[in-house]
C-alpha cells in the first residue's frame, strides 16, 4: 500500500510570505516522499474507478444496536444478520458481496445427506384383555440393527433404511404351553417430512410428515420344554403412520451442532398377512411417537432416539385375531455426511 502525505492549510500574512511558504512545503513533501517517510494520514477522496478494481473492495461493518448483531453493508442499508464474530468479507465496486471468509451461511440449519447406521435394543409385545384386565400374551427383545440414507435440509426430511435381527420370543404355544424361541425380523422404512421455520428462527422448524414401514415376522420352529414341537409361521406386515413434529438446532463450538426432535402420529392404516392361516388381517390404529436427540458436524453425526408404534385389536377372519400389540425401539444413529 502507497504511503499518503497529510498537509495541513494555514493562513498567511503577506503574498511574499505565502509565496515562500508555499514553495517551502512543496519541496518538504517531494523530500519525504523520496524518503519514503509516513505522516499521520487523513482521509483523501479517491477518484471515481473507471473499471472494475482487482481485488474486491471491503465493506463497511455496521453494529445493530437493537438486534445486538453484526450487519454489514457496501454503503447501502444492511440486509444479512450473522451470527458470528466479525470476519473478512469483501464486494466488487457495486458493493454485492462476492467472498466471505470464515462464515458460509446465516444463522440457518445446514444442510447433510449421508449414510448411517444404527444399533436399536427392540422390544414387541402383545397382549391380550380378560374381564377388563390386560394379560402379556407374548414378548420379543433383542438387538435390531438398520442401514440406511437420510437427507436433512432447511425445509424437507428423507429416511429410508433396512433393518434386521433376531430378537428372544417368550410366550407360549395355542394350548398355552411355556415356549421359547427365536423370531426373525427384516424389514424396510422409508419416511418424508417437511418443514416450515417455528418463532421466526430457522433454526426452529415445525414439521409434518408420513412414513411407511414393511417388515416381515418369522416365528421359528421350535420345541417346548417338555419336548412338543411347535410350528412356526410367517407374519408380513405393511403400516403408515402419519405424524407431525418440532425440532430445534443449537449451534456449538468448533463446527457442532446439537439437534432435537419429536414427533406425534398414529399408525393410520395397517395390513398384516399370516402365510399359515391365509389371513389379512388389519389391526386398528394406534399411537405412533418418536424423539431424537444428538450432535452433529459437516462430517460426522450421533444421535439417540426413541421410538413406539402400537396397534390394537384387528377384527377376527377364520376365527384368528391379531391381539394388541405394541413396537418399541431405543438405540443410537452412527451417521457419515457427505
Amino acid at each position: 500500500m502507497g504511503k499518503t502525505i497529510g498537509i495541513r492549510s494555514g493562513v498567511s500574512f503577506s503574498l511574499l510570505f505565502s509565496t515562500i511558504t508555499f514553495t517551502a512545503i512543496l519541496s518538504t513533501s517531494s523530500l519525504l516522499q523520496a524518503q519514503d517517510i509516513e505522516l499521520l494520514p487523513e482521509v483523501i477522496p479517491a477518484p471515481a474507478a473507471q473499471t472494475a478494481p482487482s481485488t474486491p473492495l471491503p465493506i463497511a461493518v455496521q453494529s445493530n444496536p437493537i438486534s445486538e448483531s453484526l450487519q454489514y453493508s457496501a454503503g447501502q442499508e444492511p440486509s444479512q444478520k450473522y451470527s458470528a464474530t466479525l470476519n473478512p468479507i469483501f464486494a466488487d465496486e457495486s458493493g454485492k458481496v462476492v467472498t466471505i471468509a470464515s462464515m458460509q451461511d446465516p444463522l440457518e440449519e445446514p444442510g447433510i445427506h449421508g449414510w448411517f447406521v444404527q444399533v436399536d435394543g427392540f422390544w414387541w409385545r402383545e397382549s391380550i384383555e380378560v374381564n377388563g384386565e390386560r394379560f402379556k400374551l407374548l414378548e420379543e427383545t433383542g438387538p435390531m440393527f438398520s442401514v440406511g440414507y437420510q437427507a436433512r435440509k432447511p425445509r424437507q426430511r428423507y429416511r429410508i433404511a433396512i433393518f434386521g435381527g433376531s430378537p428372544d420370543y417368550d410366550g407360549a404355544t395355542w394350548d398355552n404351553e411355556p415356549l421359547t424361541s427365536k423370531t426373525d425380523y427384516f424389514g424396510v422404512v422409508g419416511e418424508y417430512d417437511f418443514r416450515w421455520p417455528l418463532l421466526g428462527s430457522p433454526t426452529n422448524g415445525f414439521f409434518a410428515g408420513v412414513g411407511t414401514r414393511w417388515w416381515s415376522r418369522n416365528l421359528q420352529n421350535s420345541y417346548t420344554e417338555e419336548g412338543n414341537l411347535s410350528l412356526g409361521y410367517r407374519e408380513t406386515w405393511w403400516t403408515i403412520y402419519p405424524r407431525i413434529g418440532i425440532d430445534s438446532m443449537v449451534r456449538l463450538r468448533n463446527g457442532m451442532h446439537l439437534y432435537m426432535s419429536g414427533s406425534l402420529g398414529f399408525t393410520a392404516y395397517t395390513s398384516e398377512n399370516i402365510d399359515f392361516f391365509e389371513v389379512t388381517l388389519e389391526p386398528e390404529s394406534d399411537v405412533y411417537t418418536r424423539a431424537e436427540i444428538g450432535l452433529r458436524n459437516r462430517r460426522l453425526s450421533v444421535s439417540f432416539m426413541l421410538e413406539h408404534l402400537g396397534w390394537k385389536d384387528s377384527d377376527a377372519d377364520k376365527m384368528v385375531y391379531q391381539p394388541r400389540s405394541t413396537m418399541l425401539t431405543a438405540g443410537v444413529l452412527f451417521g457419515y455426511n457427505f
